[in-house]
């Protein structure tokens, strides 16, 4: 499953998506990132990757959630995005940078932390790989669902 919000990314990965959906295993959609699950069974897939795309979604909660709905048990998330320090506030992040950047859609670590947690991920870590700009870091998250 591919998500992507800009048009040329999303013809793109169509294409990609059309190669290998011959055995079935991809599949590509270009709606709000918080219905991307939409065209996936519950509990099905094993591994969602992301790679600086929830941060485009003004509903990470509902992103989480959807994640959190189509993986099986025992499934796992990997994400690489920006996330902000501890303290900035939305506003504060929003005059860093644009959504183009990743930087004004960034959640803090903690915020992330807990917005997985209420979707009901374990065993979660941030890794901040660097820095991007003034507090804000690439970080590396992975979650696992449990049951």
């Amino acid at each position: 499953m591919s998500t992507q919000p800009a048009p040329d990314d999303v013809r793109h990965h169509y294409a990609q998506a059309a190669q290998a959906a011959a055995d079935g295993t991809a599949a590509c959609c270009d709606d709000d990132l918080a219905n991307f699950g939409a065209h996936l069974y519950d509990s099905l897939d094993d591994v969602i990757i992301s790679n600086c795309v929830i941060n485009l979604s003004p509903d990470k909660a509902a992103v989480f959630a959807e994640m959190h709905r189509v993986l099986r048990p025992g499934g796992r998330i990997g994400v690489s995005h920006v996330v902000a320090e501890d303290g900035l506030t939305p506003a504060q992040r929003a005059e860093r940078g644009t959504h183009l950047g990743c930087i004004a859609g960034a959640l803090s670590a903690s915020e992330d932390h807990d917005g997985l947690t209420a979707a009901r991920f374990a065993n979660i870590t941030i890794t901040h790989t660097h820095a991007v700009a003034d507090r804000f870091h690439s970080a590396i998250i992975q979650a696992h669902k449990t049951g």
